[in-house]
């Protein structure tokens, strides 16, 4: 019971803030008169139709940005939200067009003129609440998959809270009337878009979730509109139902009053509903996991208490109705002959909600087992086929009015509710239990396009409910939105898969398996309560089997591996999981070294993967690596490509790596197919993969050859940025593309040296990055570099390559970021005072060469039991740096405050730091903060040297990239020791071993020392002759 209202609670606090908004608008609209209730009744049921399709649509995000969370693929979590707010977006714009000309369709549907005039004012004022919907639904979406719901509930309930301040002024101040009310609920929904922006853009949480803008959100967008499509249509169609009749009633004899007493109702039924959809969602959960934990009488448990409970709350809401009927509606109006309209449809309203405390329930208890299809037809059939069409009959062909049309509304509910009770009483819980086997084999052909079966699924319960479904396989080319969703009901091994797949949406539901596939976990004749013998055995083959290919894989004996696998297959007891498969596969993958063996491997290894797939078992990424291997292997790159681009479009757990990719764009380049080479390049920087040097090389090989030196540059540019230092194979690519005509015919730039150097500066040093300079043949030495950084071959000197202006903004500005954030949790009593005085104490005190980590210095080998700090040894650092500095300047030295104030108290340090001090070549860093932050940041911010010999690790992972930090630190951190008393200082190297370019032109490429001593690291000077 405990578990149960802790699932509902929060849910029914959130439904009814999230309801309240536009109830809140009726409410104000009411007293303001009758024709203003009624055209803000109208008003919110015609927005419903975008509320709804939003909604719906909005769904995707959860299930898309859900896998991604589960894969661990974070930053797909916010190119999904950019998407899916793209297409949100877009589709709003038809939806602006429509509510342009609501007047003239409220008109055409028999809507009295002035109420329809009214209405369509108050509708143009919110239409920019579409575009928030677009921005708020798939944030939230976006938020929940995260489990992140708190800041939501908050943002949301303060914003509704400010409506409704914000109204009683516009309406009661101001005297806006009904425009008033509609313009304070559009900005009240933008101000719920505007927070939830900026906690997501903001937050430090999402660092590695929302990454900033990407091009890549514009990818795909068909694909997620026909995959939201799908959810959109069913769930208006649901939402409409209300709203439908809330516009019959304004064809009715006096359609003011009838639209006030019946949008009233309605919205007192949509507040008492919210309980019983709070109830719906626990229940649902609560059913779902009982199922897939094996717990079926608790499952049973679950759905009587969870209906009990909601059935007694509404019989309590529904007694509070009738007690109050007289009173209830001047919360809405001040107008008696509403007050009394609304009375005379009490009882109506009453039977509603009783009725509305079962069915949600219910609805939530058959969809945890796995029944959404059922769902959907009952409900869409009950609203449309009956509730609609008998409430028109009683409301205009027996002129019952008002009450005719709800009691249509009723009859509906009350046909939905009969039937799931039906549904619910007649389930066998022990066989809701035994369905474990759901249909995944269809996901994996979906995936990969494997031939398309037609299941016959036949369900034996008492209603005879015997279905046929095809399996579309469909595939949708380039995207990564192509998405299997499977409930959650499913994740508990109960009987739902819902696929969707392009424009087709079909669900599969299972009592058992099907005839097509006859090692599924459970037989027809088998009873899953009962121990199996020959289930048993057969796990036990399974797992002897397993264990056999991995001797075999161990010693590389494909023969007989396959051996084994043969047998196994002809037995046809042994059930082969993706375990087996991936051994084989590997095995075959790995024997193509052998040339004896490489025929039987690529032929082996490709009826391998089609049974693999054919059995319904999904690859992994070990398993698409190898087939991507033995595809190149063939000379077939474009199956090779194909077999990763399908993993990413499925999704998922299994994400493909370098290696997956390497296969496919390696036999591209050794085949000169460079337009090839270059999309599966492009594929890779989409998923996040950045290339080595074996790819990278390729790719620049290929690009010579076929001449293409745009692209030379740029890849002998990645090798710079990625790599460093070249292998000897990599060495002789660049060699052979200088020396080879095509390269002596470049011609692009001039010799502007001052452009050059700027822009090399401009760039960190070492590359101007403006493309190829001078012309003519270029000449090519090989020889070493002094140990001050001067090449032997031409007489250049090489830069000590830093960070560019960009990295240097992003790693300062991340720095404050990060100070800040952890100085709130350190210290929240001052959360960010302390490090922007710091700031301004920087800006006052000018220029430095280097920042000393005072704390790093002063404890350095000295007895940490004891508190030793050694105020010499930092007093020996600044006076050698002060010694070094060519503009006589002292570095700036960073010490806790706690640690200056012991110093002070100390006689024999108190004059020394006094004077630095006096002299501002001390800060001292504020209690509760890390001065770790203080010091690194400085050094950032000026570029200049920062001695210290902590490792910073743990700032790597905080930061712009590992790759990035190491190369800051490469070129700014001065290590020291003392030997003996006597210091020495570890300054950074005079130049960088990577490849260089300068502004005459030249390129320097350091190639691998084996040895590991610099000096007798062999360059690759290339000059050109002009």
């Amino acid at each position: 019971m405990k578990l149960l209202f802790r699932l509902a609670l929060p849910a029914i606090l959130v439904y009814i803030v999230n309801s309240g908004m536009s109830i809140s608008a009726r409410i104000f609209a009411g007293h303001i008169g009758r024709k203003e209730l009624a055209a803000a009744s109208i008003g919110n049921s015609c927005f419903s139709l975008a509320y709804g399709l939003m909604l719906g649509m909005g769904s995707a995000v959860e299930t898309l940005c859900g896998q991604a969370h589960g894969a661990h693929r974070y930053d797909m979590l916010g190119i999904y939200l950019q998407r899916a707010t793209i297409v949100l977006a877009l589709v709003g714009l038809p939806l602006t067009l429509l509510y342009t000309f609501s007047y003239p369709i409220l008109v055409l549907l028999g809507e009295p003129k002035s109420v329809s005039y009214m209405a369509s004012m108050y509708i143009a004022a919110l239409i920019p609440q579409i575009f928030a919907y677009a921005v708020n639904f798939t944030a939230q979406k976006f938020l929940q998959a995260q489990s992140v719901v708190t800041p939501s509930a908050y943002i949301s309930a303060a914003a509704f809270l400010l409506q409704t301040v914000l109204t009683w002024v516009t309406v009661y101040v101001m005297g806006l009337g009904l425009m008033g009310i509609a313009y304070v609920l559009t900005i009240s929904w933008w101000l719920i878009v505007v927070a939830q922006t900026l906690y997501i853009t903001s937050s430090q949480r999402f660092r590695h979730t929302w990454t900033g803008l990407s091009w890549r959100s514009f990818q795909g967008l068909w694909s997620f509109f026909k995959l939201s499509a799908g959810s959109a249509v069913m769930i208006c169609l649901e939402m409409w139902y209300s709203q439908i009749l809330v516009l019959l009633a304004g064809l009715l004899k006096d359609p003011a009053l009838s639209l006030d007493s019946l949008s009233i109702c309605m919205s007192i039924s949509a507040l008492s509903f919210m309980v019983s959809v709070g109830f719906n969602a626990a229940a649902s959960v609560r059913t779902s996991n009982e199922l897939g934990a094996g717990n079926p009488k608790s499952a049973l448990f679950s759905t009587w208490m969870a209906t009990f409970v909601s059935f007694v709350i509404s019989v309590v809401e529904a007694l509070a109705v009738m007690v109050s009927r007289e009173y209830v509606s001047y919360i809405f109006t001040a107008d008696d002959e509403v007050a009394k309209a609304v009375s005379d449809l009490c009882p109506f309203l009453a039977v509603t909600i009783i009725l509305n405390g079962i069915q949600p329930v219910l609805s939530g208890v058959a969809v945890g087992c796995g029944w959404q299809t059922f769902v959907a037809y009952v409900n869409v059939g009950c609203y449309y086929i009956v509730g609609i069409p008998v409430g028109c009959l009683l409301g205009f062909t027996f002129n019952f009015q008002a009450k005719g049309i709800w009691t249509g509304m009723i009859g509906g509910t009350l046909m939905q509710t009969l039937i799931l009770l039906y549904v619910t009483y007649r389930t066998d819980w022990d066989k809701e239990y035994s369905i474990k086997e759901t249909i995944v084999l269809a996901i994996v052909r979906i995936a990969f396009s494997v031939r398309p079966k037609c299941l016959k699924l036949v369900d034996k319960r008492s209603y005879k409910l015997h279905s046929f479904f095809a399996v579309v396989t469909t595939q949708l080319s380039g995207s990564q939105d192509k998405l299997v969703k499977v409930s959650s009901s499913t994740l508990a091994n109960a009987k739902l898969v819902t696929l969707k797949s392009c424009a087709a949406k079909f669900h599969l539901c299972s009592s058992m398996a099907t005839s097509d596939h006859p090692r599924s976990r459970h037989h027809r004749d088998e009873s899953p309560t009962k121990p199996n013998k020959k289930k048993k055995a057969s796990h036990n083959q399974e797992k002897n089997l397993l264990v056999s290919l991995h001797s075999c894989s161990k010693s590389k004996n494909l023969s007989a591996a396959l051996s084994l696998y043969d047998a196994a297959i002809a037995s046809g007891d042994v059930r082969l999981s993706q375990q087996h498969f991936q051994s084989l596969l590997y095995l075959c993958s790995a024997s193509l070294g052998d040339p004896s063996l490489q025929t039987l491997a690529i032929d082996r290894g490709f009826q391998v993967f089609e049974r693999m797939v054919g059995s319904g078992i999904s690859p992994n990424e070990a398993s698409v690596t190898s087939m991507a291997r033995l595809a190149a292997a063939k000379g077939d790159g474009d199956y090779a490509f194909k077999v990763v681009k399908d993993i990413v479009a499925v999704g998922g757990v299994s994400v493909p790596r370098l290696r997956t990719y390497a296969p496919a764009l390696l036999c591209y380049c050794e085949r000169l197919e460079a337009e090839k080479g270059y999309e599966v390049e492009e594929h890779m920087e989409a998923s996040g993969i950045v290339l080595e040097e074996v790819e990278i090389s390729a790719l620049l090989k290929v690009s010579a050859a076929t001449g293409r030196e745009n692209k030379v540059y740029r890849y002998l540019h990645k090798l710079r940025e990625y790599v460093g230092f070249v292998s000897e194979e990599t060495s002789k690519v660049i060699e052979e593309w200088f020396c080879s005509e095509k390269a002596s015919e470049v011609v692009r730039i001039g010799s502007d040296v001052e452009l050059l150097r700027a822009a090399a500066l401009k760039n960190g040093g070492g590359w101007h990055g403006l493309g190829w300079v001078g012309e003519g043949k270029w000449v090519v030495k090989k020889g070493n570099v002094s140990a001050d950084g001067e090449c032997l071959s031409c007489g250049e000197h090489l830069a000590c390559v830093d960070t560019n202006e960009v990295e240097t903004e992003n790693f300062v500005n991340s720095l404050v970021a990060l100070a800040v954030e952890r100085k709130a949790k350190m210290n929240s009593s001052e959360p960010m005072e302390d490090f922007s005085e710091f700031q301004e104490w920087l800006e006052k005190h000018g220029d430095y060469e280097a920042i000393l980590d005072g704390a790093n210095i002063g404890l350095y080998q000295q007895n940490f039991a004891d508190g030793g700090f050694s105020l010499p040894q930092l007093e020996a650092v600044v006076k050698e740096l002060y010694s070094k500095s060519g503009n006589k300047k002292w570095p700036l030295i960073l010490l806790h405050k706690k640690r200056v104030n012991a110093l002070l108290e100390n006689p024999n340090h108190r004059n020394v730091v006094e004077e630095w001090i006096s002299n501002d070549v001390l800060y001292t860093t504020p209690p509760g903060s890390n001065d770790d932050w203080y010091w690194l940041y400085a050094a950032a911010k000026f570029k200049c040297l920062l001695v210290t010999n902590d490792e910073m690790r743990d700032h790597i992972f905080e930061l712009l990239s590992t790759s990035f930090f190491q190369k800051w630190k490469l070129r700014h951190q001065v290590r020291y020791t003392f030997v003996k008393g006597s210091l020495k200082l570890e300054m950074p190297p005079p130049f960088s071993v990577v490849i260089q370019e300068s502004e005459k032109g030249s390129w320097h490429v350091p190639i691998t020392c084996k040895d590991g001593e610099e000096s007798l690291r062999n360059w690759m000077c290339v000059t050109r002759q002009s």
